[in-house]
């Protein structure tokens, strides 16, 4: 023992040390065999102490570590040399030096039998160390110290670096030992397995809790036994508070990611999006995969997402008498997702993401999405089956066949349509009173958020890219990510405001940041007759070249369906352009073509399908008169009362002499040759299998629009529907996937009759056993809660056919003309 503050034991000490070759020159030295094998740190301030552990580098069995290569310079000859020394950190003044200093005979005849290790210079790793908590990549670090090296910029570096002892330049093989010692910094000790880190830091009796991490932990579930998950749910106060302003009745996202670190853990990530439409974090579920699966990102279920949102939702606590409710919820088109939502929130709507959507609707996607009306939809498919169908010799025709009839019987139930047409957003759009466009259509803001969490925010700490482990994910998704993604948000908040004030006090500023800061309303196209000589003159020109079909008659819609040609399409046009138009008995109308869609009014196939109706009546049918409104205000009017009607899900019954006047229209176009060759389809299409829009399709109300809608229509009905939507969904996905594998598993059955198995496939007959088992239960569980009639039983399945109609009559086309459609 040696008394700091006595000159003469720290002189005796020292020549101690000296004696043993423990002294610092002598460790500098790359003779030097003393290796330290760990230091302990204890007190604070002038009382600290450290406690150093040194080891002969023959004593060293590598063997016995577990390494199959020796890396020391001297081969392992048993030597039982070490040393403990104690000092003061602060003054390295030494309190105590104890150990075993004899060296065996073999030990002290050693030479070097490999290259000696030459250590990296303290001040290189100060440096290094300092960067990475900056957030600093690999590379930056390694850029920065080679600029510093060449500038003689560390600490206590030589002028001439040839005669140092140490190295200055950092090698790959140095990065292993800086990010421990980051980790280490950040009080994480690698050398502990990772669920034990965490264990540690969430209980308040270990001497590693870690008080801000617990608080941003609001669940965390040990993996116990083989059968438990882990589970922790991270949510800082900021994110709280985010989900209460952003979340609460308003609409969230919700998806999950794989590949965050080193195990076999799923993240999902719940968000919501503020008032400048940037996507807000509100939740990370962190969970593990099940015992024994392979594929991580199959390794979640209904049942776990539910459980940790209901979680969530707890943890909220209440404001204002109420819980934390999410009004809408958009997903990919993950089963999953959506039955754990609906089963925390059971009134939410849920809608499925437009770009996951696209993936399996490919290239109808656009119009099936843009439907409002699920007979519209059924019409679009049921054209395209028509066509296809027309062409049984061609492979591909076959094949777009089959995932024609796919789409039909799987994602155009009217249920599940609801989810991912534009119905449902304007659903959505009414229950938030919003305008449509404040609806999220897909899920990007959280598809980019979990690329920029892997590839921006988590890479920076990874080495070469490894995936982190687990419990320096969780430290730095807490101490770092997290904080900085909203520290970020709050300075940006703020120089906005800034900014806003110094706009604000100039002339004119006020007016142009009201005019910045309303939101633009992109009103849908109304139709009404407003004088414009050049449409009607190119109406005129359609009615004379007899390019608009005879009209037929929906009673279901009570409206009057016309088809067009392009003013430019030629007779040799083997696929010319053709609009479909409607006028409806209540004055609203309506076209496809670009005109129409972008200034609204009366385009000029609107104007000629109303001389055509003019020009019938002429010629004594009766038919009556089509109210079309004469002003935008009008029809903006009548396009209003319309939505609600749709809404409410009712709708305004006709006048009995408008729907007797309808009937006899129809009665008397059966039966009347016109000049132009009519176009007949079932009731409820056009002329080209697609149903006439309504008035509606891609119409997104104004907020005074939803608002109204909102304040008389009750949603109970209609939010009711999201458990029916998943349901279907689940059935019908289902047993499309058996009707392709149901065959092949019996024919599987066959190949097993009178075959005796060995005992080492038991295990994994079992296996599949349980797997087909499971499904035999679930199959006949619900063939029992529903009633068969006979009739039912003796019903054939379903069957889809591809036989083609012919095609209906379209009316002539005119020579090319120079007036573009």
């Amino acid at each position: 023992l040696y008394d700091q503050d006595i000159e003469s034991q720290q002189v005796s000490a020292a020549s101690q040390l000296g004696a043993y070759g423990l002294d610092f020159a002598a460790r500098e030295s790359l003779d030097d065999r003393w290796s330290v094998k760990w230091r302990d740190s204890s007190g604070k301030g002038m009382r600290e102490t450290c406690r150093v552990l040194l080891q002969c580098d023959c004593g060293y069995n590598h063997e016995a570590a577990g390494s199959k290569i020796r890396r020391n310079a001297v081969n392992f000859t048993g030597c039982l040399g070490h040393a403990e020394i104690t000092y003061n950190p602060r003054t390295e003044r030494v309190l105590r030096i104890r150990g075993y200093f004899e060296h065996n005979e073999e030990c002290k005849k050693a030479v070097l039998a490999r290259i000696p290790p030459i250590p990296l210079h303290p001040s290189v790793y100060e440096v290094a160390l300092q960067q990475l908590k900056d957030g600093a990549t690999l590379t930056d670090i390694q850029v920065k110290n080679r600029e510093m090296m060449n500038a003689q910029r560390y600490r206590n570096q030589p002028v001439d670096t040839a005669k140092s002892p140490y190295r200055w330049i950092l090698k790959q093989a140095d990065t292993r030992s800086l990010y421990r010692q980051f980790n280490r910094i950040g009080g994480i000790s690698v050398s502990k397995p990772a669920h034990v880190n965490i264990h540690n830091w969430l209980d308040p009796h270990s001497p590693e809790y870690n008080a801000a991490l617990h608080r941003a932990i609001f669940h965390y579930s040990e993996r116990a036994t083989r059968g438990d998950r882990f589970e922790v749910c991270v949510a800082t106060k900021e994110m709280l508070e985010a989900a209460w302003t952003y979340g609460h009745q308003s609409q969230i996202m919700l998806d999950g990611t794989f590949g965050v670190c080193d195990r076999k853990i799923l993240l999902f990530i719940v968000m919501a999006i503020d008032e400048n439409r940037h996507g807000v974090p509100l939740a990370f579920f962190f969970f593990s995969a099940p015992s024994g699966n392979k594929h991580t990102a199959a390794g979640y279920n209904t049942d776990i997402i539910a459980k940790l949102l209901k979680v969530w939702q707890d943890s909220l606590g209440q404001r204002s008498g109420g819980t934390f409710e999410a009004l809408v919820a958009i997903t990919d088109t993950d089963l999953i997702e959506r039955a754990a939502l609906l089963r925390v929130f059971p009134g939410i709507w849920l809608l499925i993401c437009k770009f996951h959507l696209r993936h399996r609707l490919k290239r109808l996607e656009d119009a099936l999405v843009q439907t409002v009306s699920i007979d519209n939809a059924h019409a679009i498919l049921e054209k395209e089956i028509i066509i296809l169908g027309s062409d049984p010799a061609s492979e591909a025709a076959q094949k777009g066949l089959v995932h024609l009839t796919y789409l039909r019987d799987y994602w155009s139930t009217e249920i599940l349509w609801r989810s991912w047409s534009d119905f449902g957003r304007r659903v959505a759009a009414a229950m938030l009173k919003c305008p449509v466009e404040g609806i999220l259509t897909t899920t990007n803001h959280l598809e980019s958020f979990n690329g920029l969490l892997k590839r921006k925010h988590l890479r920076r700490w990874q080495r070469g890219n490894r995936r982190l482990r687990l419990d320096v994910l969780l430290n730095l998704v807490i101490t770092k990510v997290l904080p900085s993604i909203f520290d970020q948000r709050a300075m940006d908040r703020a120089e906005n405001l800034r900014w806003e004030m110094r706009i604000r006090a100039l002339r004119g500023g006020e007016a142009l940041l009201s005019a910045r800061n309303k939101p633009a309303i992109v009103l849908p196209s109304v139709a009404y007759l407003k004088a414009d000589p050049t449409r009607h003159e190119a109406a005129i020109s359609i009615l004379n070249n007899k390019q608009i079909s005879a009209p037929d008659w929906v009673e279901k819609k009570n409206k009057l369906i016309f088809t067009c040609y392009s003013s430019v399409a030629v007779a040799a046009d083997t696929d010319p352009t053709i609009y479909n138009l409607w006028l409806g008995f209540d004055g609203m109308a309506h076209c496809e073509c670009q005109d129409f869609g972008q200034r609204g009014g009366a385009c000029k196939h609107i104007r000629a399908a109303v001389l055509r109706v003019s020009e019938l009546r002429l010629g004594g049918i009766p038919i009556p008169a089509i109210p079309i409104p004469e002003s935008e205000e009008d029809a903006r009017k009548l396009q209003q009362d319309h939505l609600a009607q749709i809404l409410s899900a009712t709708t305004t019954p006709h006048s009995n002499l408008v729907r007797q006047a309808a009937c006899v229209v129809e009665d008397v176009l059966r039966e009347t040759e016109l000049d132009t060759i009519a176009v007949r389809v079932p009731e409820g299409q056009t002329a080209d299998g697609a149903e006439g829009v309504e008035d509606d399709d891609g119409s997104e109300s104004d907020s005074s629009e939803s608002d109204a809608a909102g304040d008389d229509f009750d949603f109970t009905i209609l939010r009711a529907s999201g458990r029916a939507a998943v349901d279907e969904q689940a059935v019908a996905r289902v047993f499309y996937e058996l009707e392709g594998a149901g065959a092949k598993l019996r024919n599987l059955s066959t190949f097993l009759k009178d075959v005796s198995m060995q005992k080492k496939d038991l295990r994994r007959a079992i296996t599949f056993r349980d797997q087909l088992g499971s499904l035999f239960d679930e199959l006949t569980r619900m063939i029992s809660n529903v009633k068969i009639s006979e009739e039912d039983k003796a019903e054939p399945a379903h069957q889809h056919t591809n036989n083609a109609t012919a095609h209906p009559t379209r009316p002539s086309t005119p020579p090319n003309t120079s007036e573009s459609s």
